[in-house]
């Protein structure tokens, strides 16, 4: 995952507390019980970030958004501004693009190591998550 060790269905060590070593295998169990805790932390910090109640599929993707990119990112975006206007399908959108038509949320932040400077990379991959997440908010249905 970009340099970032992970583990089970994207376990990294921003949604757990248990270090992610890299080359470990954690059992199902594990796995089970590391993920559920880590939705429950992302939901609940999540829920709070809604001022109006969101059709469940629209949650969901807002789940899966803040699973990936962080739940501040999440509910500081201009999707859950959208979604906190009851404008759901302009909040599914932003989940992926820009008010321009511009991916958005699609990036790696990079550092040069020697000159500090700061460049985002665009990743085909997460731009094909972030429109499955705009898909499912907007019908409930997976690609």
């Amino acid at each position: 995952a970009g340099g970032l060790p992970t583990v089970c269905k994207g376990v990294t060590k921003h949604i757990t507390t248990t270090p992610v070593v890299v080359g470990e295998r954690w059992s199902e169990e594990k796995c089970y019980r590391e993920e559920s805790a880590a939705i429950m932390k992302v939901q609940v910090a999540l829920a709070g970030c809604f001022k109006v109640l969101p059709p469940q599929y629209v949650f969901d993707a807002a789940s899966s958004h803040a699973w990936n990119n962080g739940t501040a990112a999440t509910c500081g975006s201009l999707a859950m501004k959208a979604f906190n206007q009851a404008d759901w399908d302009l909040g599914c959108r932003r989940l992926s693009l820009s008010d321009a038509g511009r991916p958005v949320w699609s990036f790696v932040r990079r550092t040069d190591p020697v000159t500090k400077q700061v460049t985002f990379i665009f990743v085909q991959g997460l731009a094909n998550r972030r429109e499955e997440e705009t898909f499912y908010c907007n019908t409930g249905r997976m690609l």
